[in-house]
């Protein structure tokens, strides 16, 4: 099973609905709501911390009327590694990647 961090949950519970809805129903609406390429891969990496797509983030945020959380990646980075949950791909954390 996958270590989803806090924003994941909360996406992962919200996708159950009511209404239902699947991952790739929102990779659909982040695809339309921003024009970038986004795909189940690259979602599940950003739902579980391994990427940092904050374009991704704020349209995931947007088309599932999420909150914003107020934690930066790194504060979230930061909690989950010391309660030993999610660790995170530091190669990936500086930003880099096409999102």
């Amino acid at each position: 099973m996958a270590n989803y961090t806090d924003f994941g949950l909360s996406v992962k519970a919200k996708l159950l609905g009511p209404p239902t809805r699947t991952q790739t129903w929102l990779v659909g609406e982040v695809r339309k709501a921003t024009g970038l390429y986004v795909d189940n891969a690259y979602l599940s990496k950003i739902l579980t911390g391994q990427r940092k797509a904050p374009k991704i983030v704020r349209a995931v945020r947007d088309v599932l009327d999420l909150p914003d959380g107020g934690q930066t990646f790194e504060e979230c980075a930061e909690r989950d590694e010391q309660e030993g949950g999610v660790t995170y791909d530091a190669t990936n954390a500086d930003g880099g990647g096409s999102a």
